[in-house]
């Protein structure tokens, strides 16, 4: 999964998910999926290397978007364990009561 910073807010650094999709899909991603205009994006890639894939990302996005965005990844193991270990599963509030 790619998160991408600071797109589509507060009316800067627009990014239509349409265009993020296709540059994803130019880039060698597979299975793309966005989420309404969030700047996520879940998808497959070949590339074992976070790095190198972040790099080639990050160009390809920036050349679509004519600006820099920098690209968060996170694998599905990585997601899969941040949900198991979120302290408010259970419904607890926020102590502010």
């Amino acid at each position: 999964m790619a998160l991408l910073r600071g797109i589509n807010v507060g009316g800067t650094h627009s990014l239509p998910m349409a265009s993020l999709r296709e540059t994803l899909g130019v880039a060698g991603c597979d299975e793309v999926r966005t989420y309404i205009q969030s700047g996520n994006a879940v998808f497959r890639h070949d590339e074992t290397d976070e790095a190198s894939l972040r790099a080639t990302l990050e160009a390809a996005i920036g050349e679509t978007a004519g600006f820099a965005v920098p690209v968060v990844l996170r694998t599905a193991d990585e997601w899969a364990a941040t949900v198991a270990a979120n302290p408010y599963a259970g419904g607890a509030s926020s102590g502010g009561d």
